[in-house]
């Protein structure tokens, strides 16, 4: 079965801003479902700028490196067995 790609609204936290590189900051975030606020878990995130990637967390989180004007990419995808 193909997977589905489903978006969803991401609360982005800025709770710090670290030097991981030259100009570099580190984003530290949590991934919520738009529907009814629950952490999600295991949401692929990618800088498609520094082509840096990470996963959300049990409690939703992440972290990835960033600079100023970099374009991220949240995706979720599913698997129905049958």
């Amino acid at each position: 079965m193909k997977a589905c790609i489903q978006v969803f609204t991401c609360l982005l936290l800025l709770l710090s801003a670290n030097h991981v590189f030259a100009q570099s900051k580190l984003l530290i975030g949590e991934i919520v479902s738009k529907k009814d606020s629950a952490k999600l878990i295991g949401v692929h995130v990618v800088n498609i700028n520094s082509n840096k990637a990470t996963n959300s967390t049990a409690d939703g989180s992440f972290t990835i490196p960033y600079q100023n004007g970099d374009t991220l990419i949240f995706s979720l995808h599913f698997q129905n067995a049958m």
